[in-house]
């Protein structure tokens, strides 16, 4: 295990600290799962219970194999779920229709998260899709790219429809996303741009940007529920630590981004 930072106080958006004294506007905010404790074998989506009107609500609670909550993490908010590497992981509910947001013919997302990794191989952060056979209809987002080296951190992410991929990117960050440390990694997409429909963050601050194919999004179902730290519960375990992940259904400005980055302290929603 790599050695944990020295851990600074977060703030607490319910107390306005968000930039500029006001509240974080929390509409389309899907999932958020905080990643502080386990409360029936379940990380539990509170999106609801901060404020959000368009949560998915308990359909979206995950459900824990194998991982822990570390209550001592030296994450910016003192805790996070911590992953082997070897076989744990989290699935969020059972549906494979509540995420089509994220690869239908509209989709519109950021998702966000901050993160450790002991790198070794290709990990899997949030997948609902089969990248090996059928449909491949779902978003896949993973460090580091296949295509990377071992020791690189990166960015890949893929919305796919069929045997097309649409888009995947993937990006060099070993530079910034240093292994065994905390860091905030962030995606956005939006279809409806004729191009750089999808813009990816390292700790806040814009990386790189990928134009989508073309190939047509799919309305259908995802290919299977939400998965956090691995691919079909069978491949790409995570290993290290996730904590306040937040999926919506818009994209976040730039604005909106930093604030949750918040000089390296995070922002709780």
């Amino acid at each position: 295990m790599a050695p944990w930072i020295t851990q600074p106080v977060p703030f607490n958006i319910g107390q306005g600290a968000a930039a500029g004294g006001t509240d974080f506007d929390l509409s389309d905010l899907k999932t958020y799962w905080k990643f502080n404790e386990l409360d029936g074998g379940e990380v539990k989506n509170v999106a609801t219970d901060v404020g959000s009107s368009d949560s998915l609500g308990t359909g979206a609670d995950c459900t824990v194999n194998g991982m822990t909550i570390d209550g001592s993490s030296a994450s910016p908010f003192g805790y996070a779920g911590a992953f082997d590497g070897t076989n744990d992981y989290c699935v969020a509910g059972s549906s494979t229709s509540q995420f089509n947001f994220m690869h239908n013919q509209s989709a519109l997302w950021t998702i966000n998260y901050w993160f450790y990794s002991n790198i070794g191989t290709v990990q899997q952060a949030f997948c609902t899709m089969n990248d090996n056979s059928g449909s491949n209809r779902g978003i896949s987002q993973s460090l580091p790219p296949s295509s990377g080296g071992d020791d690189d951190l990166g960015w890949a992410c893929g919305i796919y429809n069929g045997s097309a991929g649409y888009p995947i990117s993937m990006e060099d960050l070993g530079s910034i996303f240093s292994e065994g440390e905390w860091h905030m990694a962030t995606g956005t997409y939006d279809q409806s741009l004729a191009n750089t429909n999808l813009v990816y963050y390292a700790d806040g601050s814009e990386e790189g940007t990928t134009d989508k194919s073309s190939a047509t999004p799919s309305n259908s179902n995802a290919d299977f529920a939400a998965q956090i730290g691995t691919r079909e519960a069978s491949a790409r375990w995570w290993n290290g630590g996730i904590c306040e992940m937040s999926i919506w259904n818009r994209v976040l400005t730039p604005d909106e981004i930093t604030s949750l980055y918040n000089s390296g302290n995070g922002l709780e929603l």
